[in-house]
């Protein structure tokens, strides 16, 4: 067995796509694009700037049977103060050694880079897939999360990784009608604070609220670990890739008095069956299953909510939620899965008491130190 650096197109195409031949036939896994992938990669992602990165394949007589990749985020790591290397996009057969070996090509790689850490699976932000399914594998993915078979945790924890978070996602069958409670809570809180939903009744209004929605998002997310502040050519990056996929009637912004944006919400329509149906490739005809994902699609992702943090503990959850709502009534959605919370975040876990949910995915975060 060897394990080999990824120097040139030929091996990034075989770290690309190996993930896809390890899962072929599954029903859960859910595939991401090869040119996103590619972009992940890319000297040129802007969500890599101040990043250093190494990426290795492991091979048996030839044959790619496993892969990783190591990270360091040099401007997180000056402003949290640690020497933290990350891994990700880890994936291998069933085969403990080899699993061992990768793990141990990216803590060493991390170790001689000077880091007294090493955590994952984690991208270059925290808006990368993050953590390692330990619940939940025979859920369908997001486009958003990872998906990884069972024998994945055994290998990492066996190699000497442990629990540092876990991430859990929820299923929510949302009723016909928006519940009355809710609604009416939602307006007393608006009256309470002055606050108001700002008009996004188009695209273009999107695109020009998006760079304030982004710096709300650094306000919000900077406690939360692992977050890194969002540059101006990184919140442009993600407004350029993001904003096409978005319908308005799923986003809503609450502004205070002054007009000053005080919450967020963006959610959007599953891709998973679409991405499923795309296999990895946008040409000859995986951008057709994309271009049709709203036909049909009744479930809906929650991606992203924001409260600035002097509004943070006063229900304003349930405000940016009830008009979220109106978007899912108008669009007949039935199904909506939470993405990944943090499971110590109990005003998130608490707003899904209301509605019939299940708690059917999550994902950790591992940590060994050196």
């Amino acid at each position: 067995m060897q394990i080999k650096e990824v120097k040139s197109k030929k091996e990034l195409n075989q770290f690309i796509r190996f993930q896809r031949k390890l899962y072929k036939g599954n029903p859960y896994y859910v595939p991401a694009l090869d040119k996103m992938e590619k972009d992940f990669f890319s000297p040129n992602n802007p969500m890599a700037e101040n990043c250093t990165s190494q990426l290795w394949l492991a091979k048996l007589k030839g044959k790619v049977v496993g892969r990783v990749a190591a990270i360091i985020n040099h401007n997180f790591n000056k402003i949290q103060g640690v020497k933290q290397g990350r891994f990700t996009h880890f994936d291998c057969i069933e085969d403990e050694a080899i699993a061992h070996k990768l793990l141990e090509t990216a803590a060493t790689w991390a170790k001689e880079q000077g880091m007294k850490e090493i955590v994952g699976p984690f991208g270059f932000t925290n808006l990368d897939k993050h953590g390692m399914l330990v619940e939940g594998f025979q859920e369908l993915a997001c486009q958003s999360s990872n998906y990884n078979y069972p024998y994945y945790p055994h290998f990492v924890e066996s190699f000497g990784f442990r629990k540092q978070h876990d991430w859990v996602e929820r299923e929510v069958i949302f009723p016909k009608q928006i519940p009355e409670k809710l609604s009416k809570f939602a307006e007393l809180l608006k009256e309470k604070y002055t606050l108001k939903v700002v008009d996004l009744s188009n695209k273009k209004d999107l695109k020009d609220l998006a760079p304030k929605i982004f710096d709300l998002y650094n306000t919000t997310y900077s406690a939360l670990y692992g977050v890194s502040p969002l540059n101006e050519k990184q919140k442009a990056a993600l407004i350029k890739s993001f904003l096409p996929l978005l319908n308005p009637d799923f986003v809503n912004v609450l502004s205070d008095k002054d007009g000053k944006i005080v919450a967020f919400g963006i959610n959007m329509l599953s891709l998973s069956h679409s991405l499923q149906k795309a296999n990895g490739r946008l040409f000859p005809f995986g951008f057709i299953h994309l271009m049709r994902n709203a036909k049909g699609n009744k479930t809906l992702d929650l991606l992203l909510i924001g409260i600035h943090p002097d509004y943070q503990r006063k229900g304003l959850n349930a405000i940016v939620f009830n008009e979220i709502a109106k978007g899912i009534q108008k669009h007949g959605i039935t199904h909506l899965e939470t993405t990944q919370n943090l499971d110590s975040n109990k005003a998130i876990q608490n707003l899904w008491e209301a509605y019939e949910n299940r708690l059917h995915k999550r994902a950790r975060l591992y940590r060994m130190e050196f």
